[in-house]
């Protein structure tokens, strides 16, 4: 930058005559240049048609006019990107944005979009703009964009796996002393349900649908028999489901059903677009059982996961969207100690970490070139000529 910008103009504004005897053209491009109106650290043209030079013969030292004419050039002096800025900050916007895709609700998740769109864009626009910044800068925005990308992606992950499945839960309705013949219209917002004394699960009347896995289901009843109505068949309007946990016929185990002290129950929904629908092939299963006992199975029926503490079912599901976030977070920052290492390795930090002297001698390398360049560029009679 600085052969590039800083020796044209020194050239250009140095220059006082232009009575050279050239004949390739040197003092017409001398003349065009005279033209042409200097910066305001040069002064402006004289009368004569010449300029005026700085006062101080140590113009070329002074940093301010160096500044002001790369900044009139369009390049930009950005602070120096370090390692810590690559340890910390993709971390910070992994970690944020995927917690908020995770865990947050509606509000929360605008605010998660908003934020992903601003990174993305901020990173883009370092990267179109790559050759006015340092290249630090440029590989900076480019890990954050992908980290802003990959934080998003495993959050929606977690909260369409575990997450949202938690929500539906936790905002549902608990009901308690629930008779088995109460009509199951007044409990489709439930997610607990806790039936009267006299409930229990019949597990002689069981049936296990085969549809890779084995989809088990077994009525609800009491025991003072109100589910019978004399000359009809009985209707069940609640179920008892599983998963391989009974037998084609007469067989259930799925839950607690010989503890009579359990007597309630966690609605099966399918909440997540991620996890397998179980509600159909249970309604399967459901409509088998009754076909082969003689069951009547209204259309609004609700099918049950029979358990002895629902409350802890349900908060099985946050416990694990929380590992999920645990284990994706630790894994990243090994990933990002990793990309940090390459980088420090690339730039020679850890070559400068374990031999001292190496640095050193590029400093020194550095300084002599400074020098070399600055003699070289002293207004003196043989390079103005």
């Amino acid at each position: 930058q600085t052969l590039i910008y800083v020796l044209p103009h020194y050239f250009r504004y140095s220059t006082t005559s232009c009575n050279w005897s050239d004949s390739s053209g040197a003092a017409e491009d001398c003349r065009s240049l005279k033209a042409m109106s200097p910066p305001p650290r040069y002064g402006a043209a004289s009368t004569s048609g010449s300029f005026r030079r700085p006062a101080s013969k140590d113009h070329l030292g002074d940093q301010s006019g160096i500044s002001a004419i790369m900044g009139n050039k369009g390049v930009r002096k950005v602070p120096s990107v370090s390692m810590t800025h690559f340890a910390i900050l993709p971390l910070v916007v992994f970690v944020i944005l995927m917690a908020l895709f995770a865990f947050g609700r509606r509000e929360m998740r605008i605010c998660a979009w908003i934020l992903l769109a601003a990174v993305l864009a901020t990173g883009g626009a370092i990267l179109y703009g790559r050759g006015r910044w340092e290249g630090r800068a440029t590989s900076l925005g480019l890990l954050c964009m992908g980290s802003a990308l990959l934080g998003a992606c495993l959050g929606l992950l977690d909260y369409h796996w575990n997450t949202i499945v938690w929500m539906e839960y936790s905002s549902g309705r608990v009901y308690t002393n629930v008779h088995p013949s109460a009509d199951p219209g007044g409990y489709g917002d439930a997610s607990q349900i806790a039936f009267s004394t006299q409930t229990f699960v019949d597990t002689t009347r069981s049936v296990g649908y085969r549809s890779d896995d084995l989809w088990c289901a077994a009525p609800i009843l009491e025991t003072s028999g109100v589910n019978f109505v004399a000359g009809h068949a009985e209707q069940v309007n609640f179920w008892a489901v599983g998963v391989n946990c009974c037998r084609t016929r007469a067989s259930f185990e799925c839950g607690p059903v010989y503890d009579k002290s359990t007597r309630s129950g966690m609605r099966i929904v399918d909440a997540s677009l991620l996890r397998e629908e179980k509600v159909p092939n249970y309604m399967t299963a459901v409509r088998q059982a009754a076909a082969t006992f003689g069951f009547i199975v209204p259309a609004n029926t609700i099918i049950l996961r029979w358990t002895q503490n629902p409350d802890d079912n349900a908060a099985a599901y946050y416990d694990s969207a929380l590992q999920m976030f645990g284990i994706a977070v630790v894994l990243y920052m090994l990933v990002d100690l990793m990309i940090c290492l390459i980088i420090a390795y690339r730039s020679g930090m850890l070559r400068s970490l374990f031999n001292p002297n190496s640095q050193k001698d590029e400093e020194q390398e550095g300084g002599a070139s400074s020098l070399l360049l600055a003699s070289a560029m002293k207004p003196t009679d043989s390079n103005v000529a």
